[in-house]
């Protein structure tokens, strides 16, 4: 009778182990679910007027133009302002963006570093490039959380963006 009674212990500590293990089993044989975290909203789009920088058409001033535009977070705040240096909206203006890439755009501390990449037809002489610079400065200096630009081209620091007009360490406002 002892081994019958072995046995029948053998049995029920094997199911009640089984009973135990399948109460955190799903239906589907995985694990069942955690819990589910509250879902993080994505966030509303926001929509701004902004003024932007252009050349006109004789390349020795600066026209202000507004423009619309939407974001999510204030990363993509910058980079839409500097999209928007890239069109022209009208035939009075220059785009002097057009031809410029941008690599990256990170705001830290007050200071917004933006890497450029530059095509060879975007390269301007001492004037243009002189306007291309105050372009930046006046589109992105409209933030006032944006207190300095670091400007980087191709991921390096340039003493110039395009060979005329030498670049400080930091742009402040």
């Amino acid at each position: 009778m002892l081994p019958f009674k072995r046995i029948q212990w053998t049995v029920c500590t094997v199911g009640i182990a089984l009973t135990i293990t399948a109460c955190g089993a799903s239906p589907s044989g995985g694990s069942s679910p955690m819990p589910s975290e509250p879902q993080a909203s994505v966030p509303a789009a926001k929509e701004s007027v902004i003024k932007v920088y252009y050349g006109d058409k004789e390349g020795t001033n600066l026209l202000e133009r507004n423009a619309t535009v939407r974001y999510t977070s204030d990363q993509e705040k910058y980079a839409a302002a500097l999209n928007e240096l890239k069109k022209a909206p009208d035939g009075d203006v220059e785009a002097l963006f057009g031809q410029t890439d941008f690599r990256s755009i990170m705001l830290k501390d007050g200071t917004l570093t933006v890497d450029l990449v530059l095509s060879p037809g975007n390269r301007l002489g001492s004037g243009g490039e002189a306007l291309y610079l105050q372009a930046l400065k006046n589109t992105l200096f409209q933030f006032a959380e944006v207190q300095a630009l670091d400007l980087l081209v191709d991921g390096k620091k340039p003493d110039s963006i395009m060979g005329h007009v030498e670049l400080p360490a930091l742009i402040r406002r």
